[in-house]
């Protein structure tokens, strides 16, 4: 083989290898600059939301149990879970609907962040025992009972794929 030849062939690979490198090295600076402005977006969003002061708390948030909606049956087991649920009657619930913690201080205050977060909880406490009351009643061959409370539970978070499953069963 020619001696020029294969220091040709020899000369672009290292140049492929270059071109390979420096295009690599190009993507990933992209990338992390990328990353680096999206970070600086969500610091900034973050410092406007944490200066959200509002005066007074949102009461409009604040949810009524309609307890006329769940049932009390005639069941040892049912009604000792019942009493369970009636705990919460006292408690403040509120139901955010998946809003992230930077819009949630967005749109009512830094000051009442931590209320607020509190308040979810106790919601979303209220709706796992609820969803368990509903299963004990159907356990508990209180059909149209249970099919009352999964309804009601759906009235709070109709994508509940769960509880549309449990209430197509029924339905068909």
């Amino acid at each position: 083989m020619n001696p020029f030849l294969n220091l040709v062939v020899r000369f672009s690979g290292v140049i492929g290898v270059v071109i390979l490198f420096l295009v690599c090295a190009w993507c990933i600076k992209k990338g992390i600059h990328k990353r680096n402005d999206s970070w600086e977006s969500y610091l900034k969003e973050e410092c406007e939301a944490n200066a959200t002061l509002q005066t007074s708390f949102p009461f409009q948030l604040l949810l009524t149990i309609d307890w006329n909606k769940i049932p009390q049956v005639t069941s040892e087991k049912c009604e000792v879970f019942y009493h369970t649920l009636l705990s919460f009657e006292t408690k403040k619930m509120v139901h955010l609907k998946d809003l992230s913690n930077t819009e949630v201080k967005k749109l009512y205050g830094i000051n009442f962040f931590s209320q607020l977060i509190q308040n979810e909880e106790t919601f979303y406490q209220f709706m796992k025992h609820l969803i368990a009351y509903g299963d004990l009643l159907e356990e508990e061959n209180f059909l149209k009972e249970s099919i009352q409370v999964y309804e009601y539970v759906m009235s709070f978070d109709y994508s509940n794929q769960k509880m549309r499953g449990k209430l197509m069963t029924h339905y068909e």
